[in-house]
């Protein structure tokens, strides 16, 4: 993870003196791109405890199709939306067809697309659905309670890309894999655009596990192997308030990375748990406390 951890210096050093939607202010350095090899370990921070349970949550809630956050055990979204719990069609309408705008089911597309014409390069996930994005001037709760989303999208757009491993790779892959005795065939890669981010609270700490989590457990189900999760972002800043945090991370050196393993097989992608997915071997620094910019 020293990737992140350099990408945070280069802000701190370059960033732009920015102003934002809350008010906060933030330095801010635009397109970056940290890529993670997900067959050297799990990419989690380690310079400080990450809860990368909440990020598995979420990203669980987002595949079931989910909206509201009377529905998701971890409390994130729950500043945004309006009296009923709703955030209007955010991630999880888009990507399962939910919308009246975006009828498709784009997670059930891709999947198939995966198994039936791995080469292709259409695979490809958007939650950037111009008909349902709020608007600016209103409050996150006004827009979801009238049908819009809470806010817009961050994390845009995801593409998955498969390639064919190599004789020495399947032969590395023997031992202790859990594709019924025969090594996976292909790799899979996922690339996120995340048009912005947090980075110390959303980018490195929380979008990065989660979407490597994504790779890990759609190649799970298709018999591959997580190959490399690229994070790739277009507004990535750090706010005002977070900088002394930030500081305090830089001055940690950072630790082995943890591994993660699916522990059951499900039928379908959105039936997956937490309890399901187990991360070993994480020996992080002590938790630094962010505050979120609303």
């Amino acid at each position: 993870m020293r990737a992140y951890l350099d990408l945070f210096q280069q802000i701190l050093e370059r960033g732009a003196d920015k102003g934002d939607r809350t008010g906060t202010g933030t330095l801010s350095l635009f397109g970056a791109q940290v890529r993670s090899d997900l067959k050297e370990g799990f990419p989690l921070l380690t310079t400080r405890k990450v809860n990368y349970r909440a990020a598995f949550e979420e990203m669980l809630w987002f595949l079931r199709g989910e909206t509201n956050i009377n529905t998701l055990p971890a409390k994130i979204w729950d500043s945004w939306a309006d009296a009923t719990g709703s955030l209007g069609p955010i991630y999880g309408a888009q990507w399962r067809g939910q919308s009246p705008n975006q009828p498709i089911d784009q997670i059930a597309q891709v999947m198939e697309g995966l198994r039936t014409h791995p080469d292709s390069r259409r695979h490809v996930v958007s939650a950037w659905i111009p008909a349902d994005l709020p608007e600016e001037d209103r409050l996150p709760h006004e827009n979801a309670r009238e049908g819009r989303m809470a806010l817009a999208p961050c994390h845009t757009l995801m593409q998955l890309y498969t390639r064919p491993l190599s004789q020495e790779e399947r032969l590395s892959l023997m031992p202790g894999r859990d594709s019924g005795g025969s090594a996976p065939e292909r790799g899979l890669s996922l690339q996120l655009y995340q048009r912005s981010a947090d980075m110390p609270v959303g980018g490195a700490a929380f979008n990065c596990p989660q979407y490597a989590m994504l790779t890990h457990l759609i190649a799970f189900q298709l018999g591959m192997v997580a190959d490399e999760f690229i994070h790739t972002i277009g507004d990535a800043h750090i706010y005002k308030n977070q900088i002394e945090g930030v500081k305090e991370q830089l001055a940690r050196e950072p630790r082995p990375l943890p591994h993660l393993r699916i522990t059951a097989r499900r039928e379908r992608i959105e039936d997956y748990t937490a309890e399901d997915l187990e991360v070993s071997d994480y020996n992080p620094h002590p938790a630094i406390k962010f505050p979120i910019a609303v």
